[in-house]
């Protein structure tokens, strides 16, 4: 129930699942973050949509273009691994697209820069199964380290292409839901950086190692959470000695 409290914490007011909305999770029921997302959707009386060909690596298009077309999904939940591949093949379809697509695409960056963002109508080179895209969900579990990470500048990207809202998450075995979430209303592109948001709001973290590094307002520590949404043994608090991770200065997650 914490995990399945925290998404609908996270999601803005005016941008909560409705009726009318339906989820597509690409990963496996066995990830707390899309079994969450799975029964959130349920608890909304929103639209669940399961595809039997799921996994880390999967091809999002080929899954969309699976399910029936009329039931477009209006959020997607999909892995890290899987948006590189996926990034590629939509860079490919907008670069072979019409000038008026791509004027299209440039005053949407435009828009995006300056804090706002038009989704009522997707790009003509989306695939079909992709045109009623709300917001993209990206889960990224923390065993992934270096070039595996998604980038804020890959979330950029993925906006412009997708016209489409896009929020990043750090999953764990070890906690229901997420560890922290990009806001999907946050469009600013800090580049390199492997910014994951604020935690949820079932989580209290915090950063632990040597006292002259966490001293430091930019220190660089262990991820240690606490909260209703912990799980395993170590119920009242969990540290994740493998995640490195500071502070930034509007008090979100950046894994180094």
């Amino acid at each position: 129930m914490a995990g399945i409290a925290a998404l609908q914490s996270s999601m803005p007011r005016l941008h909560k699942l409705q009726p009318t909305d339906s989820v597509l999770p690409t990963t496996g029921l066995n990830t707390s973050y899309a079994l969450c997302w799975s029964l959130f959707t349920i608890f909304t009386g929103s639209t669940l949509l399961l595809n039997s060909v799921c996994g880390p690596t999967v091809n999002l298009i080929a899954v969309t273009k699976s399910a029936r077309q009329r039931l477009k999904p209006s959020y997607v939940i999909a892995d890290a691994r899987a948006t590189s591949r996926f990034l590629d093949e939509m860079t490919a379809a907008a670069g072979s697209g019409s000038i008026g697509g791509k004027y299209a695409a440039w005053s949407t960056g435009r828009n995006i820069n300056q804090g706002y963002m038009e989704v009522e109508k997707s790009p003509s080179y989306l695939p079909t199964g992709l045109s009623g895209l709300k917001t993209l969900y990206i889960a990224q579990p923390d065993v992934l380290e270096g070039a595996q990470r998604v980038r804020s500048s890959t979330l950029a990207a993925l906006r412009l292409l997708l016209n489409a809202r896009v929020s990043l998450a750090l999953t764990t075995g070890r906690v229901a839901g997420y560890v922290a979430q990009t806001n999907v209303l946050d469009y600013r592109n800090k580049g390199d950086t492997c910014c994951v948001g604020p935690v949820a709001a079932s989580l209290e973290l915090h950063l632990t190692g040597p006292e002259e590094e966490m001293s430091k307002v930019d220190g660089i520590g262990a991820v240690a959470v606490k909260g209703p949404a912990v799980t395993g043994k170590e119920k009242e608090k969990a540290i994740l000695d493998h995640i490195k991770a500071r502070i930034d200065s509007d008090n979100t997650l950046v894994l180094v």
